[in-house]
This record gives C-alpha cells, structure tokens and sequence, in this order.
C-alpha cells in the first residue's frame, strides 16, 4: 500500500490517497471523516524531486508511506506520539516535527492520521471488523 495526501486538483483535493500496489486501485479519503491506521511503515521520498520542490516551490508527488496494509476508522482518537512532517516546500525529506534531521527511509510498526497530520503509535490502533481494511 502506498499513503500520501493528495493535493492535486478536483473532488480528491486534500484527501488521503490509498493505492493499492497489487491491484494499482487508488481509494480516496477526507481527513475529516476518517482516521487511518498503518503498519509496517516505510517513509519514501524521491529525493531529485524533492529537492526540485524545495527549490522551485512548485507541486510534485514525491513522498508517501509504504506500508503493509490500512485500517480504516470513522471514530477518531486523538493524537499522541511524535508528529511526522513532510512538505518539501519547506524541507525536501521527511522530518519530525520540532527536528532538523532527514529520516527518509525511516521504517515504523504503527502510524496513524489526525486530519491530515501524521503520528507515530506504539500499537495498532483498530483492527476491528466493522473497519475497513486494506492489505498490501
């Protein structure tokens, strides 16, 4: 499963884009609607277009989550953890908040959403029957 947020333009603007990688379906999500749950996370980056990003300050896909699969939840816990933060306008790789450091590649058990910020978990947070799961 591939996971980023979506800014192109049209109905998907600013909704969470979930693709997935065997099938290439593409499923899109409001923030404000749902909260997702991911494990076995990677954090991709296209480095050249990133950098390009930051540079020129014009819109490109080149980061996502990798990840093994993605719960679905329509009730919302609140956010804890350390924040994840990318936007290569500002910084052309992957950062946590309040850290300089690049942690592309960075690998983690559980993430989850709050509205279009990202958190990392130390437990998978649904896995219930009513959510909606998505595996690879």
């Amino acid at each position: 499963m591939k996971v980023r947020f979506h800014l192109g333009a049209g109905d998907n603007y600013k909704h969470w884009q979930i693709r997935n990688t065997t099938t290439n379906s593409i499923e899109y999500y409001d923030p404000r609607k749902v909260q997702l749950s991911l494990k076995n996370c990677t954090l991709k980056n296209i480095t050249k277009t990133a950098e390009k990003v930051f540079l020129e300050q014009k819109r490109d896909v080149c980061g996502w989550i990798q990840c093994e699969n993605v719960d679905i939840s329509y009730d919302f816990i609140k956010p804890f953890g350390r924040r994840l933060l990318y936007d290569p306008r500002i910084s052309p790789y992957w950062q946590f908040e309040g850290s300089p450091d690049n942690i592309d590649k960075m690998s983690f058990k559980y993430l989850f959403t709050f509205g279009n910020h990202i958190f990392v978990a130390t437990t998978f947070l649904f896995g219930t029957v009513e959510n909606r799961r998505h595996d690879k």
